[in-house]
């Protein structure tokens, strides 16, 4: 019994995902910019990084410190865009995005009224996302193992850390994902959650800079962003720089974090929801 709801409610999850994806596309530009717009984010850090270095992009030009500097920025970034926000082009999306958009169709009050749990809902507009999301990370990852092979520690045990951290990373996305619902609610705006959160995770989380030449509050908070230790065992598997803790801790770290962002999310998009009914202002744009 409880298999067939399970399997209910992945399929219906499913069904919402094929919804969302036919919505997004009809949005052409915003669908072509969301697919590639990791590609545009990347290109303003990576000219920041050649510069400060003082180098050029061809192999032969570069020092052993830009090239250490291109290693750190690039896998940084990479492992930061799995949590949905990484480049600021991506700031009118996301689940949500996906509520606002039921909110301005009016559609949002008769699909929480369907017989499933809203949850379920939020979680199926959310798979379209994580799978945006590790569309990024897999083809950067791709076009970093063809540009800096030689420089990399590819091996089955760095493989599995670095999907491991990706998949803990994502599985942060969606307990973000429920928290930027449950704020689009109460504010009606999808963007301000993303726009409050890009730059301070991008600084206090080791992405592109390091945590230790941050001033030393903003350090501490660093050191207790689970994002940071994400992405730092992303970074360190594949590249072989030294992580702040080990690899196994840092992880666990991470998923400890994933958990309690999730729960964290689910209740404030359950509060804002049961506000909202209460006020009669859900489907109010």
């Amino acid at each position: 019994m409880i298999s067939e709801r399970i399997l209910h409610n992945v399929a219906i999850a499913l069904h919402i995902a094929l919804r969302e994806v036919r919505l997004q596309a009809a949005y052409r530009n915003k669908f072509l910019a969301d697919v590639f717009s990791h590609f545009i984010g990347i290109a303003p850090i990576l000219l920041v990084t050649l510069a400060m270095s003082g180098s050029q992009l061809s192999p032969e030009s570069m020092t052993h410190l830009s090239r250490e500097n291109m290693r750190f920025v690039v896998f940084g970034y990479i492992a930061f865009i799995a949590l949905g926000f990484g480049t600021p082009i991506m700031q009118y999306t996301g689940m949500a995005w996906g509520i606002a958009e039921e909110v301005n169709t009016g559609t949002i009050e008769r699909n929480f009224l369907a017989p499933v749990s809203r949850l379920v809902v939020l979680l199926g507009i959310g798979t379209y996302y994580v799978a945006l999301y590790s569309f990024h990370v897999l083809t950067l990852v791709v076009l970093a193992l063809i540009l800096m092979s030689k420089s990399l520690v590819i091996t089955a045990a760095s493989l599995v850390t670095a999907a491991a951290a990706v998949l803990g990373l994502l599985f942060l996305s969606v307990g973000l994902g429920f928290a930027a619902a449950g704020f689009y609610l109460q504010t009606r705006d999808h963007s301000l959650f993303l726009t409050i959160v890009h730059r301070p995770f991008m600084l206090l989380s080791g992405s592109v800079f390091l945590i230790g030449v941050l001033p030393a509050p903003l350090e501490f908070v660093a050191r207790i962003n689970p994002v940071t230790y994400g992405i730092d065992a992303f970074r360190g598997a594949l590249t072989g720089h030294q992580t702040l803790l080990s690899p196994h801790y840092e992880l666990l770290v991470l998923y400890l974090g994933g958990v309690l962002t999730l729960i964290a999310g689910i209740l404030l998009f359950q509060w804002s929801i049961r506000r909202q009914l209460a006020t009669g202002e859900l489907a109010r744009y």
